[in-house]
């Protein structure tokens, strides 16, 4: 008991402890999936999260399962946890026609709803083989660890919103003049360090102001969401699409 006792608490402490870390979705999901297979010794866990454009549940970060998939609206036992938002729990997967096999050697398994704010924002999903059956002790660990994933994921969401809300125009979606100073220097540093080129373009609207006093500030706006929708479209991965400042922008070309 007192091994059990250590174990939750090294499990408890990695997951909330990742985001004094780290805010990086993929590397909170893979702590999280860390803490259950390595410290609690589970062989097969995920973390589905749940995708409202499409409906569908991906796994996002997992250990065991044999490849990332997305569930449509409805299907396996994860759903089953996400409409209900309660726990489901199957003794035995190769008796329920539910499953949807995603692992070699998944006999039981447990599909806890990850709730945070009333709502639902994933599945922690976790299957045990035959020699291994999911006890009592083992359902209300789980249950206990996913409320603090849930906490801890919807945590670095919303720092990780906060820093994107930071760097980003909230017309146009672009990076703001902020980041384009910290991106110039940056970007500049390392073309001289590199000996690579480095381009920058600068552009505005013609006949913005006039525009605008003809048609009004609505569909002026319209006009620089288009823009900038044109600019995302065309540049690259690398490139820097940037608002300077009204009707003018940026692109910065390393």
């Amino acid at each position: 008991e007192l091994d059990q006792a250590h174990r939750k608490l090294g499990a408890l402490y990695r997951i909330t402890s990742v985001v004094q870390r780290t805010v990086n979705e993929q590397e909170v999901l893979q702590e999280i999936i860390d803490g259950i297979t390595s410290d609690l010794g589970y062989s097969n866990a995920a973390v589905l999260l749940l995708d409202e454009p499409s409906l569908e549940l991906v796994i996002k970060a997992n250990h065991g399962y044999t490849f990332n998939m997305r569930i449509p609206y409805g299907k396996g036992i994860t759903w089953q946890a996400v409409i209900s938002r309660k726990v489901v729990y199957v003794p035995d997967v190769r008796k329920d026609p539910r499953y949807i096999a995603a692992t070699v050697d998944g006999v039981s398994e447990i599909a806890i709803p990850l709730i945070y704010a009333d709502n639902v924002i994933g599945v922690l999903d976790v299957e045990t083989t035959e020699e291994r059956p999911l006890s009592d002790y083992d359902r209300d660990l789980l249950c206990s660890l996913a409320g603090q994933a849930a906490l801890t994921i919807a945590h670095a969401k919303h720092v990780s919103a906060v820093q994107v809300q930071a760097i980003t125009d909230g017309l146009t979606g672009l990076y703001n003049y902020r980041y384009f100073l910290s991106a110039l220097d940056r970007e500049f540093k390392r073309a001289i360090r590199y000996n690579r080129p480095l381009s920058l373009l600068m552009m505005d609207i013609d006949f913005f102001k006039r525009y605008n006093d003809t048609h009004g500030h609505s569909l002026g706006n319209d006009v620089l969401r288009e823009i900038a929708d044109i600019m995302k479209r065309m540049c690259r991965d690398v490139d820097y699409a940037i608002r300077y400042g009204g009707e003018e922008f940026t692109i910065l070309f390393p």
